[in-house]
């Protein structure tokens, strides 16, 4: 039986003092029961501590993830910015183009 199946001090003590231990042997009991204890937290707060740094490394790559999608997103607008710029300075152009194009036609019909 491993120490987490075994029963509780409390149950243990009791079945001692029916089986007719002597107080020496109850205490010694008692000190096994106290070791056994200590290990057993000792393996609880481990697992904590390795949960607590999980959580950590996940609550830092999430932030990562989280950085690095602003990134991204920041130059996505950035590059539609410049499209959107070169395409309005492109219409403007091509406007100023079709406009001196009829001036210059007009000009000829006159002149």
């Amino acid at each position: 039986m491993s120490s987490r199946e075994q029963p509780p001090v409390a149950a243990r003590q009791a079945s001692a003092r029916r089986d007719g231990m002597s107080a020496d042997e109850e205490v010694s009991l008692l000190r096994a029961s106290i070791v056994e204890t200590r290990r057993d937290l000792g393996e609880t707060v481990e697992a904590l501590a390795d949960k607590a740094d999980s959580i950590t490394d996940v609550r830092g790559r999430v932030e990562e993830q989280k950085r690095a999608l602003r990134e991204a997103t920041d130059r996505a607008q950035h590059r539609v910015a410049a499209q959107a710029g070169r395409r309005q300075t492109q219409s403007v152009a091509a406007a100023m183009a079709v406009a001196i194009l009829a001036l210059a036609i007009l000009r000829r019909r006159r002149g």
